[in-house]
């Protein structure tokens, strides 16, 4: 298989206008769109995507102990790539699974502490692997099985300690188009992956914020699931208890679906977990609709921050703006002030308390010894040494101690969240350079980790995504952070910040820094696309690549993206005389019957369609179907068919997506 983008390949005026300065990360649903319909297939994904990541160098691991070629022949991006016949091989499975897989032809970066069989995981440190790995951890099993195809593995702060994304002996990848600021870390590699293009979806690792400062700093889409809700079985610990495997993309849309394919429960993993036994805090109700009357929507906001704080004045502006978009996701909001103070104690425990033992429990005793064995081994780097060794100081008294008080500190933090319904912060409050991590790599680190580093020691959902740039043109992120297992909800509010931030005209993500960032009021979801024509959301065999496909295009619909209804909709097989069809109701966000979709809603396909064939559509729908509105993960509407079991027609069971019921799951 080449490695060469296709010239003609559907990326490559994208990808050119990348490589010139321009930053626009693709979505899955651009990727699915273009493979389901034809234009495209897995093989030419693939080669495309190793081409793209061509274009910047070889994989880093290539350059380690060479002195013959200059630093700048590889990318510190990508560790190692899996060569071109695996990738191929990949590519035919995703091909041999057809269109019902969910993922089918998407390349995937995989973290360099997370399991690619056939590669080394050496967690930034080349003597740490004995070779590669066996087997693919769970997690990209998942994925593949789902139709994905794995590239390679990416660079991170070494051993995953760090947020800032300069610990490694592979070198420090700067931010997608800015080549004077840190990316970001641990993951630093599938963050700007997916940033500058080379595959639209990555896996990260997030224990301190791991997911979501790389994500921020980059101008995409970070998500941190729940502890346990995707499986860690594979992965190369940093703080087993607090390690999730996190997802970056382009948008939320990608990311919902991304979730979808990665969760659930594993054997393999003593730390899995599943919502059952964990019920939504008291008052914490549905949201109320993005347009119309309803209740107000509670956002808690930061009253004030921690003494002595930096906040860059740009970061501080966008803040304010990010704010103003805030008060677009419903049609009433109130921004409530809540004091963080638990939370940012809970944060400063994670390096500042007896938990940095935990640690020292997965790599202390290998980085001892290979420091014993070679004290001046720059593969190891200093900083992260320090950290790890730390480890071994505290008693058990002590961590005990740090237990109870983080558990005190969770009462609180979780009392304060029963008050709104969810915390809308920024996710970092500056953008360094890399010379301004240089004169102060411990300080500069732990501020980046400000908004970050009590998640998962407070068993949070937290979804990271991009507002408006900076005045300066530097990209900016916002947080929403909820309960365990709130996913929906972190992922529902940023489809409507993500849609109100569209709706502004407001440039995101990294690029021209003459752009301006002012705001202009968002308007409601239109009904119709700029040119008159209905949006038209559908979720069975309409969509792209299934069978009934041909009679939407055939009277002239045009596949816009792919998307999720609302959480409160589930997707019945419907037993009909005609065999088996889908059937979309809304049952209600408190409806046990939800829990079939993981709480995610229904993916759907939007398209537009002319409004003069509506009709000539619609008379090709079967009778159990009607014509109605459909709430999407956004809080736009969007026409659909909607459809439930009646005295004629009875539902067999529901399942999360039609392709999902199409392949025989």
């Amino acid at each position: 298989m080449s490695t060469a983008s296709p010239a003609d390949h559907p990326s490559a005026a994208a990808h050119s206008a990348r490589v010139a300065g321009v930053w626009a990360p693709e979505s899955l649903g651009e990727v699915l769109g273009r493979v389901r319909s034809g234009a495209s297939t897995p093989e030419l994904e693939a080669a495309a995507a190793l081409g793209r990541a061509d274009a910047y160098g070889r994989p880093a691991a290539e350059g380690q102990g060479t002195s013959l070629e200059p630093a700048e022949s590889f990318d510190p991006v990508w560790i190692d790539r899996l060569d071109a016949a695996a990738v191929a091989a990949g590519a035919a499975q995703s091909s041999a699974g057809g269109a019902h897989l969910p993922l089918t032809g998407v390349p995937v970066a995989i973290k360099g502490n997370i399991d690619v069989a056939g590669l080394p995981t050496t967690a930034a440190c080349p003597s740490f692997a004995d070779g590669p790995a066996a087997v693919h951890a769970t997690a990209v099993q998942r994925l593949a099985d789902a139709g994905a195809v794995i590239v390679g593995t990416t660079n991170l702060d070494q051993f995953a300690t760090g947020l800032n994304g300069t610990r490694s002996p592979y070198g420090a990848p700067h931010a997608a188009g800015l080549p004077g600021h840190v990316s970001g870390g641990s993951s630093s590699g599938s963050a700007v992956a997916v940033a500058r293009g080379d595959v639209p979806l990555a896996l990260g690792t997030d224990t301190a914020g791991s997911g979501r400062v790389p994500a921020a700093l980059n101008g995409i889409v970070g998500l941190k699931p729940s502890k346990g809700l995707v499986s860690t079985a594979g992965v190369l610990p940093a703080c087993r208890s607090l390690d999730v495997v996190s997802v970056f993309a382009a948008d939320v849309d990608s990311a919902a679906l991304a979730l979808t394919v990665l969760a659930g429960p594993d054997p393999a993993d003593a730390w899995s977990r599943t919502a059952d036994g964990f019920t939504a805090p008291e008052g914490l109700g549905a949201l109320p609709p993005r347009l119309g009357a309803g209740r107000a929507l509670r956002l808690g906001v930061p009253a004030a921050l921690p003494e002595g704080t930096r906040i860059d004045p740009e970061a501080a502006a966008a803040w304010e703006a990010a704010l103003a978009v805030a008060t677009e996701l419903a049609g009433e909001v109130e921004l409530v002030p809540v004091d963080l103070e638990p939370f940012f104690e809970a944060g400063s425990m994670l390096y500042g308390s007896a938990f940095v033992a935990e640690r020292y429990a997965s790599v202390g005793t290998f980085i001892e010894q290979a420091f014993a064995t070679d004290p001046g081994d720059t593969a190891l780097d200093p900083t992260v040494r320090d950290l790890v060794l730390a480890g071994a100081s505290p008693s058990a008294a002590t961590l005990f101690d740090d237990l109870d008080r983080i558990r005190v500190l969770s009462a609180g933090a979780h009392a304060t969240l029963a008050t709104v319904d969810a915390l809308l912060t920024p996710t970092v409050l500056e953008h360094p350079t890399h010379e301004e991590l240089a004169a102060d790599p411990v300080g500069a680190n732990a501020r980046l980790g400000l908004f970050t580093t009590f998640g998962n020691l407070l068993d949070l959902a937290v979804l990271a995504l991009p507002a408006a740039r900076r005045c300066d043109g530097l990209p900016f992120g916002v947080s929403f952070h909820a309960p365990a297992f709130q996913e929906a909800r972190v992922l529902e509010l940023g489809a409507r910040f993500e849609a109100a931030v569209r709706d502004s005209g407001a440039p995101v993500g990294t690029g021209d820094v003459s752009e301006p960032t002012l705001l202009r009021p968002a308007g409601a979801p239109p009904a119709t696309d700029a040119e008159g024509r209905l949006l038209l959301a559908v979720g069975g065999a309409h969509m792209a690549g299934l069978p009934l496909n041909h009679e939407l295009t055939g009277a002239g619909g045009e596949y816009l993206r792919l998307t999720r209804t609302s959480p409160d909709y589930v997707l019945h097989v419907l037993d009909t005389p005609l065999g088996p069809r889908p059937g979309i109701e809304r049952v209600g966000r408190e409806s046990p019957a939800t829990a079939s979709t993981g709480g995610l809603g229904v993916e759907v396909e939007l398209w537009a369609l002319p409004s003069e064939a509506l009709g000539s559509f619609v008379h090709r729908v079967p009778p159990h179907l009607a014509l109605g509105p459909i709430t999407l993960l956004d809080g736009s509407t969007a026409i659909g068919f909607l459809g439930a079991a009646s005295d004629e027609v009875t539902s067999s069971r529901l399942v999360p997506s039609w392709r999902h019921f199409a392949r025989g799951l």
